[in-house]
């Protein structure tokens, strides 16, 4: 071997070592390239977790403070709104108290009113007095009575339909209450002034235009109210007592003022039961004539009653018949609708029909082309293989020949 050639592979294999050696060292290069980004990945894989973790508890956070906020907000407008309920009632209150007062203030102003007109009224009553007999006396005072107590029922009933709209249950039952126990009082306090003015007519001396004495009535039945009983009682206690005559007339106004001149006079026994028959009287008419009225609102009800039922079946026939013709009229044009309807369908089915065999006529048209150019692509093949079988033939007859 020549010492040339084996330095020259001595050489060429030092370069190969030298090759492989750079070969390995550049894959151990890539492989530790490698395992670096791959660790790099996975640190940042674990960063973006651990980061999607801590965005996902602070989107938790702030989902719960969010509605924690809610629920500051809804307990905010609930308790605005209570406070906006509280303000409007409060006022109301205080509308009502002020309406309350009003009230209070014009019943009193009506009651002091009616007062006054009650004292006008009776002292107008103990004018005339003088001029009047009692038994006219005693007619007048009980129609201004009940004219007085009609006045001051409306009076009431106006106040009471005006104060009543705007109370409750139990202010309503105290109301009644009180202006119950103040008719008792008013009434009480009235048959005492016609007591008192009648006592007073009494104890008057005559005067000297007086006319004769008129001899008493024939005394009536026991009287019922409590005080004459009272009376009656006290008077037989007594013992017997002189019959009182019944003046005529009223005595003079000196006298009225000045009692010392003459002796008192007792107050006749029948007065009380002639006022209580005249009550009695009073009070039948006035039953007779409300049962007129009665009667006659009955028949004028009754009437209007009739009236109304006639109305009622006239209306409700009229209500029959136009249904009747608004049933009839939609039977009918139900009818119309149904029969377009029967022709619109029978047309759409013609139609459809037609579409078909329009369809049905192609289609046997595109089928018999069809059939025709396969028959005629079928002698084609027919003619081709004659024709090469045909040239075979030839082949084989002239390579015979040849």
């Amino acid at each position: 071997m020549m010492p040339g050639f084996a330095h020259d592979s001595a050489s060429g294999y030092s370069k190969l070592l030298k090759h492989f050696n750079m070969r390995n060292a550049r894959k151990i290069y890539d492989h530790q390239i490698s395992l670096k980004e791959q660790s790099a990945l996975q640190q940042r894989e674990e960063d973006v977790s651990t980061a999607l973790r801590l965005n996902k508890r602070a989107l938790d956070e702030d989902r719960q403070l969010l509605s924690a906020e809610k629920e500051q907000l809804q307990q905010k407008k609930s308790l605005q709104k209570q406070l906006l309920v509280n303000q409007k009632s409060e006022k109301l209150r205080q509308v009502i108290d002020s309406h309350f007062s009003d009230m209070e203030v014009e019943l009193q102003l009506l009651s002091k009113s009616n007062k006054d007109k009650s004292r006008e009224e009776l002292a107008e009553m103990r004018r005339r007095l003088q001029k009047v007999d009692i038994s006219k006396y005693q007619q007048q005072q009980m129609l201004q009575r009940e004219a007085i107590q009609k006045h001051a029922q409306r009076l009431d009933q106006t106040q009471d339909q005006a104060f009543l709209k705007n109370i409750g249950f139990n202010e309503k039952t105290n109301y009644y209450l009180h202006k119950k126990s103040q008719v008792v009082k008013k009434r009480v306090r009235d048959e005492d002034v016609a007591k008192d003015l009648s006592q007073r007519a009494w104890d008057e001396p005559p005067s000297a235009k007086a006319r004769p004495p008129v001899s008493p009535p024939p005394r009536p039945e026991e009287p019922r109210s409590l005080d004459s009983q009272k009376q009656r009682r006290a008077g037989a206690s007594k013992g017997p007592q002189p019959k009182e005559e019944l003046h005529g007339t009223i005595y003079n106004q000196f006298y009225r003022f000045n009692p010392e001149t003459k002796p008192m006079k007792p107050l006749p026994r029948n007065l009380e039961s002639q006022i209580e028959r005249l009550e009695r009287e009073q009070r039948s008419k006035l039953t007779q004539q409300e049962q007129l009225m009665m009667t006659h609102s009955q028949k004028i009800q009754a009437e209007q009653e009739q009236r109304l039922r006639l109305e009622q079946q006239r209306r409700k026939e009229e209500l029959s018949h136009i249904q009747r013709q608004n049933f009839n009229q939609h039977l009918q044009r139900n009818r119309q609708q149904l029969k377009d309807r029967d022709v619109d369908r029978l047309v759409e089915d013609r139609k459809a029909l037609e579409d078909k065999s329009r369809c049905l006529e192609q289609d046997i048209d595109e089928a018999k082309r069809q059939k025709r150019k396969n028959v005629q692509n079928a002698r084609e093949l027919e003619r081709q293989i004659v024709e090469q079988k045909l040239l075979r033939i030839q082949e084989q007859l002239d390579y015979k020949e040849y």
